[in-house]
């Protein structure tokens, strides 16, 4: 039987108790002896046949690959999907359209957004419309690296793709007609919509260059065209169930299974 752990910081464990619940039901659905671990733990335990790791820790996903153990998400995808400032390095080099960015000690002509470069869930994404704004950012980020950038034209809109290896799980839309921020998290509202294909197009350039496994991959739009916005490793599924019977759970596990069947021939 496969031999997998299913790696979470604590805070991320208590937060996701009933995801983390649904993955090792079912695994055992699929034969597959899934355990969580804990990634303050994951170098003082034996070595699985695989991880998935679901906390933002790409030192866990690259110690496991040293170890040749096959991870979900590989480390490459980790460390660029959790850097805003190298995915939009990343996404210039391969001239995917995103806003244009600088480094929070550049600047913009106000008004623009700030982010932390490692934020999640829209918590750390502020506009800016004066120096004051920019400094109260900084100050409830504690000054962690950040970058500034453009403000798209059509606010309180984003697309949020779910994707499984080369395939698209699930697209949805989400909107917000109080805040230029539109996550599921802050109350934004969103309906299931079809990836258009400039989105699609974007995707596959993005996978031949991670190889991700599963992520969702946003995208805002600017004078009504896709732009690239972030990926989200690891991305969150409770959007998922609410709005749809689809299990992300089980299709990345049935994954999983199909996935190291080719890595361990």
């Amino acid at each position: 039987m496969l031999k997998g752990y299913l790696v979470y910081d604590k805070a991320g464990a208590e937060r996701n108790a009933w995801f983390i619940d649904r993955f090792i039901e079912k695994a055992k659905e699929l034969k597959i002896d899934l355990t969580l671990a804990f990634s303050s733990c994951i170098k003082t335990l034996d070595l699985p046949d695989f991880a998935i790791v679901r906390c933002v820790s790409p030192d866990i996903n690259a110690y496991l690959e040293e170890k040749g153990v096959k991870v979900f998400n590989n480390f490459k995808t980790s460390e660029i999907a959790n850097d805003k400032w190298k995915t939009y390095c990343m996404a210039r080099s391969l001239n995917i359209p995103v806003m244009n960015t600088l480094k929070s000690d550049g600047d913009f002509e106000f008004p623009y957004v700030l982010k932390s470069v490692d934020g999640h869930g829209g918590q750390e994404v502020f506009m800016i419309n004066d120096a004051k704004e920019k400094q109260n950012a900084l100050n409830f980020i504690k000054n962690k690296k950040s970058i500034i950038q453009q403000v798209c034209s059509d606010k309180g809109k984003d697309l949020r793709v779910y994707v499984l290896g080369k395939k698209i799980l699930l697209s949805v839309l989400r909107t917000s007609k109080t805040d230029f921020k539109s996550n599921f998290s802050l109350g934004g509202n969103a309906q299931v919509k079809k990836a258009p294909i400039k989105c699609r197009r974007i995707i596959k350039r993005l996978y031949n260059e991670l190889k991700f496994d599963f992520v969702g991959v946003d995208f805002i739009f600017h004078d009504n065209k896709p732009v690239l916005n972030e990926i989200e490793d690891p991305v969150g599924t409770r959007m998922v169930y609410k709005l749809t019977h689809v299990d992300p759970a089980y299709e990345y596990l049935k994954y999983i299974k199909k996935h190291l069947k080719k890595f361990r021939a």
